[in-house]
Parts: C-alpha cells; sequence; structure tokens
C-alpha cells in the first residue's frame, strides 16, 4: 500500500525531479534538462535544509508520499525552529517546499501529506510563503490564516524606475528598462524634489555597526524581549541561517547592521537585501520601542544611497503604525502566513501580533536557488 514515511537522503534524486518537473525549474541555461549543476544544487539544498540543518530532529522530519513500487508522488519539508513562548520554549515545524505530482492530486496525496505533518509532535506548524490553494488547505485540516503577518509594504524611492523594472519583468521585456534608466532616474529626480516627503528619505544620525552572531544575539535578547513569541537565538543557527540568506544574490547583497545613537545606546537592527536598480527586500528589523521610526529611516537612507528603486517587507504589526507613516503601500496575501496549534494560548498571541515572525524565522531564510534563477515564493508550496 502507499505510505508516509520519513524523508531521506537517498530520496533526493526522485525528489528533486518531482520538484523540477511541478514547479518547472530552469537549468542554468534556462532549458528543462538537469543538468550536472542544477542536479548538484538540489542535492546540497535538500541535504542541507532537511537532513543536517541546525535543529534537525527525528520527531518532525520532512514527510514523503510513496507507493507501492517505490515512486515519490509527494514532498513536504519540514524544518524544526526552537522558540520561546512567554518564557517557556516551543517546538516549531516550518512546511516549505510542498509538492505533489499532477497526477496523484485527485487521489487526496497532498491532503494526507498535511495531515501527517500537522498531527506531528510540535507546539506550533507554520508556513509563510503559501498560495492559496495551501491556504484553503489548511484552513480545511483546522489550520488558520495569520492576516497580521500576511501583509507586505513597499516604500518607493525611484517611483518611475520602480514601476518600469516591474513592467519590464512582467512583459518579459528587461532588456529595455536599462537603456532608459537615465530618463526615468531624471524623471524620478524631479518627482522627488516636488514630493520630498514621500520619496525621499530624511537621512539618519544612528551610527552602524556590523551585526555579529554575537552582537545579534545580545540585541534579540534587549529588543525582543516583550514579544511573547520569539526565537531562540544561537550563533550557530545565525550564521547557517544569514549563510543561506547570502547565497540568493539575485535579491541582492545581504547587509546586516546593529544601529546605535551617537551617544552609542542600542536602538535597533536590521537584515536586508540591498539591491541597487530594484527592490531591496528586508528580512528582519527590531528596533526599541519608539525608535522604530528612526531605524526604519536609516535602513530607507541606505536602500535610496545605493540606488535602489523601492524598498519591501513583511509587515511586523508592532511597526504598522509607523510603517504607514513612511508613506508606504500595503498589500495582503498570497503569499500567506499560515498556522496550526493546539495551543490557544499561542495561537492568540499570533493573533495580537504579539510574535517575531519575520524572514529569519520563515521560508525566506530556506528558499531553493537555482542556478542564475530569482527564488520566487510560488515555488515554496504547491497545493493539490
Amino acid at each position: 500500500m502507499p505510505r508516509i514515511r520519513s524523508f531521506t537522503k537517498e530520496d533526493i534524486p526522485s525528489v528533486s525531479g518531482l520538484h523540477r518537473r511541478v514547479f518547472g525549474v530552469r537549468n542554468e541555461y534556462g532549458g528543462e534538462d538537469p543538468t550536472d549543476l542544477l542536479q548538484s544544487s538540489y542535492s546540497t539544498y535538500f541535504d542541507e535544509v532537511f537532513l543536517n540543518n541546525p535543529w534537525k530532529d527525528c520527531a518532525t522530519p520532512s514527510l514523503v508520499y510513496e507507493y507501492e513500487d517505490g515512486r515519490i508522488a509527494g514532498f513536504l519539508g519540514v524544518v524544526p525552529r526552537r522558540m520561546v513562548f512567554d518564557g517557556s520554549p516551543v517546538n516549531v515545524a516550518l512546511s516549505t517546499q510542498f509538492v505533489v505530482e499532477q497526477e496523484s492530486r485527485s487521489a487526496g496525496v497532498g491532503i494526507r501529506l498535511l495531515q501527517a505533518f500537522l498531527a506531528g509532535p510540535q507546539d506550533l506548524s507554520l508556513t509563510d510563503e503559501a498560495n492559496h490553494p495551501s491556504r484553503r488547505l489548511w484552513e480545511a485540516l483546522g489550520g488558520r490564516t495569520a492576516l497580521v503577518y500576511s501583509f507586505n509594504w513597499t516604500r518607493m524611492l525611484s517611483p518611475l524606475d520602480y514601476w518600469m523594472t516591474r513592467i519590464g519583468r512582467r512583459a518579459g521585456a528587461t532588456a529595455l528598462v536599462k537603456p532608459a534608466r537615465p530618463l526615468t532616474r531624471l524623471v524620478d529626480g524631479l518627482i522627488s524634489k516636488r514630493f520630498p516627503d514621500r520619496f525621499r528619505p530624511d537621512g539618519s544620525d544612528l551610527v552602524e555597526q556590523d551585526l555579529t552572531a554575537e552582537l545579534y544575539i545580545e540585541l534579540m535578547q534587549s529588543l525582543a524581549g516583550e514579544r511573547r513569541l520569539k526565537p531562540a537565538c544561537d550563533a550557530a543557527a545565525f550564521n547557517w541561517l544569514t549563510g543561506l540568506l547570502s547565497r540568493n544574490r539575485l535579491l541582492g547583497d545581504l547587509r546586516g547592521v546593529a544601529l546605535n545613537t551617537p551617544g552609542g545606546e542600542p536602538v535597533g537592527l536590521y537584515l536586508c537585501f540591498i539591491k541597487p536598480g530594484g527592490e531591496s527586500t528586508l528580512v528582519q528589523l527590531i528596533a526599541r520601542r519608539k525608535m522604530e521610526g528612526r531605524v526604519l529611516e536609516h535602513l530607507f537612507t541606505d536602500a535610496w544611497k545605493s540606488g535602489s528603486t523601492a524598498v519591501t517587507g513583511r509587515l511586523d504589526p508592532q511597526h504598522s503604525l509607523v510603517i504607514s507613516e513612511k508613506h508606504c503601500s500595503f498589500a495582503c496575501g498570497a503569499p500567506w502566513t499560515l498556522i496550526h496549534s493546539q495551543n490557544r494560548e499561542l495561537i492568540g498571541a499570533i493573533d495580537s501580533g504579539e510574535a517575531l515572525l519575520t524572514g529569519m524565522e520563515g521560508e525566506m531564510s530556506i528558499r531553493f536557488i537555482p542556478p542564475d534563477e530569482p527564488a520566487s515564493p510560488e515555488t515554496h508550496n504547491n497545493c493539490p
């Protein structure tokens, strides 16, 4: 009979082939054939992320759906995470790369995989780059959508350049955008002079410091102390996560910054992909209460000076008022943040925005990066 079992190293060739076919992942030449480089990227990714992550736990493994003949028809990746809720440790299972072959979807393979995952021993099940079908399936099986963590914001810095780039990318005409950039930047300069409060950052007097693992842990303890749910930090986990993130060069260069007042008082930190000529993407921002605006303004200034057209990020509910004052636009859904737990207090803390759930805690840090291909949230959850 078909069975659901733990994912093993021997499954990597079959699962990577399934993932490649269903998501249409291209090789470094833009073709469909699985080149040696693409196969190597898959092998390294599945082994490092699902079999050898810093929190690996046999009680919450990644799952495969296997037919009697040994054929694998579905995969659900699981990365355990350690977090703290109201001062006590909790086990979190992060789901990603949920994929089922087309022919097996009507047989309920995806439903069975997700049921097996949600029935695990973890205190909280989480996924945060889910598509619409995944959201409907989670909710049908007792999960829920964390709406306050499903909003994204965008702060435009060069509006014409921003929209020209987006339109060119969607129309497959990115080669036409670059020659027009001198003109768009000239117009953007005029727009910024006309509306300086909306598009040009005010600047910052905060003092930067390189964000080491030790400093990150120290600042997390002092700046995120009021959050009811937050990650349990250690240097090995920080280095592992930032190492994975830094490989996603198409999002930009990962920049980690700790910020102090001119007098030396720590006030915040951020991890952000800075991308000249494109959108800078925030991974995580933490700030001392009532200092959120100054930390955000430093981030916007950093991106603006680097030539970014905009800064985008997931909304932290505790920063919502400050971000709205910074002329940011908001969008909700797809990707969705989905949660499941038997602990009502834990669910309540998330629903009320008292959790620290950022790109460091979610799927952004563990995306699969094909050779010379961008990582898209749509390639993480393909629910039947």
